[in-house]
């Protein structure tokens, strides 16, 4: 497979291993029967997040239960406490109505006694039969001059009038408590209208959550547990998912083996081209070198042969094939002279050809 392909392939795996580590899974977890889900993944983690909120919610649900249990029981006693102070307010008032009568008819036997007492002085030392000095008229009784009952009497009154004293203080302190326990009972019974609506808030919001959770884990008793194990389930998946794609190998050791390898490759190709580069410029000078040594060779080929048509004319005209049969036809010596120095020039220069090649 070409190293691109399989690095490429390599990378798409990365994130994958990345945000398995990152969610607290391994790859020692890999477990085939489980399938990676995404979304499933993300609806798991926002329930999973929400168990803070669910625990909350539970609390508070069992506080103000609490709460509630304590305003009523609060209720119960405030309204057994009214119905007392309106049975002790009744007794009171029934006492404090024939105590009042007590203290007219003391205060009438104390006026009488003490008008029994004016007589008494008024007569001291008078007969029947005398005037009487308040109306004239002749006495025909007198008055027991026994012991006088103002005293008994006044203090009878004190103690009447002290205790019904006593009885108003204490039916006007009844009526206080009386009114501040009904405005207390107002403010638990408000109280307790507010634990309810806040209790059904609870609820309403207790029952929305645990739906969720519900569709998400089923109908389960511990719906965190059974959310913990689903999100393992899960981080196994994309385990197996990781692994089927890699065998288990090290991913960024892969990776880093090769590119590597990709980059030796890439080094050894830059290397390759820059040899051929530098062969195709030595390849360039050689042939341009090797077409001027030709072009040379061409111009001495052609002076070779100019120097060949010139002696071969020359041998034409003299009738003779070699300059040696000019000499035994008996030339002139100049002409023979000439066959010869046009011989050994083509000679030479055909040599020096030679040598050179």
């Amino acid at each position: 497979m070409d190293l691109d392909v399989q690095i490429t392939a390599l990378n798409v795996v990365k994130p994958k291993l990345e945000r398995l580590r990152a969610l607290g899974g391994s790859l020692e977890e890999a477990d085939a029967r489980f399938a990676w889900d995404e979304a499933r993944y993300a609806s798991l983690e926002e329930l999973r997040n929400q168990l803070g909120l669910l625990r909350k919610l539970e609390k508070d649900e069992r506080e103000v239960k609490a709460q509630l249990r304590t305003a009523n029981t609060e209720v119960t006693t405030l309204q057994a406490q009214l119905e007392a102070g309106e049975g002790q307010l009744g007794a009171l008032k029934l006492e404090g109505t024939g105590l009042g009568d007590a203290v007219k008819a003391v205060q009438s036997a104390l006026e009488a006694a003490r008008r029994e007492n004016l007589v008494a002085q008024v007569v001291t030392g008078l007969e029947i039969g005398d005037p009487c000095p308040v109306c004239g008229e002749a006495l025909t009784a007198l008055p027991d001059a026994g012991e006088s009952r103002v005293p008994a009497l006044e203090a009878e009154l004190e103690t009447v009038t002290a205790r019904l004293n006593d009885l108003r203080a204490q039916f006007r302190a009844t009526q206080e408590t009386n009114r501040l326990n009904t405005v207390n009972l107002e403010k638990l019974h408000a109280q307790s209208a507010q634990l309810e609506t806040r209790l059904d808030g609870v609820r309403g919001e207790l029952e929305t959550l645990r739906g969720a959770f519900r569709r998400a884990v089923g109908d389960v008793d511990d719906p965190v547990s059974a959310v913990q194990e689903a999100r393992a389930g899960l981080l196994a998946g994309l385990a197996a998912e990781i692994v089927a794609q890699t065998g288990g190998a090290d991913v960024e050791g892969q990776i880093v083996a090769l590119a590597r390898r990709k980059r030796q490759l890439e080094d050894a190709q830059r290397n390759a081209e820059k040899a051929l580069s530098e062969s195709q410029v030595a390849l360039g000078a050689a042939q341009t070198a090797l077409e001027g040594a030709m072009s040379l060779r061409d111009e001495r080929d052609a002076e070779v042969l100019e120097l060949q048509s010139e002696l071969e004319a020359a041998l034409r005209t003299a009738d003779c094939a070699t300059p040696q049969s000019a000499r035994d036809a008996a030339l002139p010596e100049p002409e023979i002279q000439r066959l010869e120095s046009l011989e050994r020039e083509f000679t030479e220069r055909l040599t020096l050809i030679r040598e050179r090649d």
